[in-house]
């Protein structure tokens, strides 16, 4: 029904090309569902690559008080630190502590991370689930032109053919 007419179509016209959902037979689930860690996973190594560059690449670190403090008092102080400056939106904000507490930074490079090699298996598994070779997107380097033609062969062959064809 569109705009209060009704049109009725016959089964024999529809075409069901979903994805079914083998959890759940009567449902479909888009492509990138059983994917969905993997980007997700690269969407926040740039993110979390960015706050670090743009924060002087300074971590956290451990914080440490004069008379130590209860347990009570340091579930408390860890409570605050994690909501006030954990995750990537709150890199590198300034603590401010009380007490005499210091703050000693731990020392982590982006290269100790190796984040750009995360990516490059991140984008490799996308472009698999995908059925793209990489070089088609340019992300691989030191092929020639028969290496290119064949990357496009194989994709339209064993990606582009089959979901045509369904």
């Amino acid at each position: 029904t569109v705009g209060g007419k009704t049109q009725t179509i016959d089964a024999s016209r529809i075409l069901d090309i979903r994805n079914p959902d083998p959890a759940l037979p009567d449902k479909a689930f888009g492509i990138i569902k059983p994917i969905r860690p993997v980007a997700d996973g690269d969407y926040y190594a740039k993110l979390w690559n960015k706050t670090l560059l743009l924060n002087q690449a300074q971590p956290t670190g451990v914080i440490t008080v004069p008379n130590g403090i209860e347990d009570a008092e340091a579930k408390a102080l860890r409570a605050m630190i994690e909501e006030t400056y954990a995750g990537f939106e709150n890199a590198h904000k300034i603590a401010i502590l009380k007490n005499g507490a210091t703050l000693t930074p731990f020392s982590l490079s982006p290269t100790d991370m190796d984040f750009s090699n995360l990516r490059d298996k991140n984008q490799q598994e996308i472009c698999a689930m995908f059925g793209v070779p990489k070089i088609l997107l340019g992300l691989d380097s030191g092929y020639n032109r028969a290496t290119a033609e064949t990357a496009e062969m194989v994709f339209a062959k064993y990606t582009l053919k089959p979901m045509l064809t369904k």
